[in-house]
C-alpha cells in the first residue's frame, strides 16, 4: 500500500499538483502594426488588447519598444483570470525617416508564453 500512495504523490509532485492553475497570453487580432507611408512629425496610435484565457491571475511584467519612435501606455499590469488589458502604442515620426521594422514586445509570467513580439514596419 506505501508502494502505490508513494508513486502517486510523486507524479502529483512532478505534474505540478493537481488542479493546478495556471496564466495564459494571447493577443488579440495580428501581431503586427503596418502604419503604412508617414510625413516626417506625423503621430499615430494603436490600440491592442491582451487577454488571458488561463484560470490565474497573468502578470504583465514589461510592454517594451526596439525604437524610441514608439511608446506604449501602460508598461506594465496584471490580468485576471478570462480577463483583458487594453494598451496604447504610440508613433511619433519627428525624429525618424526612411523604413521602419521594430517591435513592441510583452513580456509576462504565463509558463507556456512568456513573451509576444508585434512587428511595427512603415515608412517614414
Amino acid at each position: 500500500m506505501i508502494r502505490p500512495l508513494a508513486a502517486a504523490l510523486t507524479l502529483l509532485v512532478l505534474l505540478g499538483g493537481a488542479g493546478a492553475q495556471t496564466p495564459q497570453l494571447s493577443l488579440d487580432g495580428e501581431a503586427k502594426w503596418d502604419f503604412g507611408k508617414r510625413a516626417q512629425g506625423e503621430k499615430d496610435e494603436r490600440v491592442f488588447i491582451l487577454r488571458n484565457p488561463g484560470d490565474a491571475p497573468l502578470i504583465i511584467e514589461k510592454i517594451g519598444v526596439t525604437c524610441g519612435c514608439i511608446r506604449v501606455e501602460p508598461v506594465r499590469g496584471s490580468i485576471p483570470a478570462g480577463g483583458q488589458l487594453e494598451f496604447t502604442a504610440f508613433l511619433d515620426t519627428t525624429r525618424v525617416k526612411g523604413k521602419i521594422a521594430k517591435e513592441i514586445y510583452i513580456k509576462s509570467d504565463a509558463p507556456a508564453k512568456r513573451r509576444i513580439n508585434i512587428a511595427v514596419r512603415g515608412e517614414i
